[in-house]
């Protein structure tokens, strides 16, 4: 299967959610889908039932021949309402045999000037000399998890350009913090950290932020499922399970004046999509176009055992 062919299926499939119309998807017999993680009949489910406008102005592709997969990352309309959507698909022998749906309202409104358009980098083939291989990208991408949870950004082969950016919001070098809205049932302390915690972190890179002990209480990232790899642009699509079990590790916290530890969160999880630009070796573009938060202990859909 090309790549023109897989991305003549993954606007066939949006046209296919727009009408509502599962039969016009040729799939498998036992094709399996899910959404926002739960395993649920093929053509049920919000995007089948509700979808009103298809990604398009901000719209990622990630697209692979080798896995017969596409990933597509995007902002749609659910019955008039903005929600930031990530379509996994899978085929074999020319027919669907998984679909994997993520979806969110949750928009900040300081994400919105990000969400007019993806990065141009994201969408530019990498030229052939700087083109990293398959493996290659696959451990680098997973490298950033192995970062994420040790307080070490050296695990990593973070470009000095790298920038993140997650639900349209950037949350890397910023040269001022982005006004967010925090949640009005939050005690008066909790906000006060909680506002500290994001103006120090949107201000560092993403190798800095690691370093700082930001993310010493994120257990593990499992599975973490880099599995669509798009050469030619040089892009991964990683759909990882954050998994928060209420533990803190032993790493004081540096650069946010007057907190100095991270407090122990009640257990929680959350499923992502990922996606990250490399090449020459090294990650230069994060973009998280889809989170959505979990019940500690839940699984992703996929694999046996996930969720704890």
């Amino acid at each position: 299967m090309t790549r023109e062919w897989l991305r003549q299926q993954g606007d066939a499939y949006l046209t296919a959610l727009l009408d509502g119309s599962p039969a016009a998807v040729a799939r498998d017999s036992g094709a399996r889908m899910t959404e926002n993680t739960v395993a649920i009949p093929f053509g049920e489910g919000i995007l089948w039932r509700g979808l009103t406008t298809a990604p398009e102005n901000f719209r990622v592709d990630v697209i692979d021949p080798v896995s017969n997969q596409l990933v597509i990352g995007g902002l749609a309309d659910v019955r008039g309402r903005p929600f930031l959507v990530g379509i996994r698909l899978r085929f074999r022998n020319e027919r669907l045999i998984e679909a994997e749906h993520l979806l969110t309202d949750l928009i900040q409104p300081a994400a919105w000037p990000n969400l007019a358009s993806p990065r141009p980098a994201l969408g530019r083939d990498v030229p052939a000399e700087l083109r990293n291989d398959r493996t290659e990208l696959q451990l680098i991408a997973d490298s950033y998890f192995d970062a994420l949870t040790s307080e070490d950004s050296g695990r990593a082969p973070f470009a000095d350009d790298c920038v993140r950016h997650e639900t349209g919001l950037r949350t890397t070098g910023n040269e001022t913090p982005p006004q967010l809205l925090l949640p009005q049932n939050t005690p008066a302390d909790d906000r006060a950290r909680m506002q500290i915690l994001m103006d120090g972190m949107s201000v560092r890179s993403p190798a800095d932020q690691i370093d700082s002990g930001l993310f010493a209480d994120l257990q593990k990232v499992w599975p973490r499922r880099p599995i669509v790899i798009d050469e030619q642009k040089g892009l991964v699509a990683c759909f990882p399970l954050f998994i928060q079990n209420g533990d803190v590790r032993a790493s004081p916290l540096v650069g946010y004046p007057g907190v100095d530890r991270l407090p122990s969160p009640l257990p929680f999880s959350t499923q992502w999509l990922e996606i990250f630009k490399i090449y020459s070796g090294q990650i230069h573009e994060i973009e998280a176009p889809v989170f959505i938060p979990l019940s500690y202990g839940s699984g992703n859909g996929w694999d046996e055992g996930s969720g704890l």
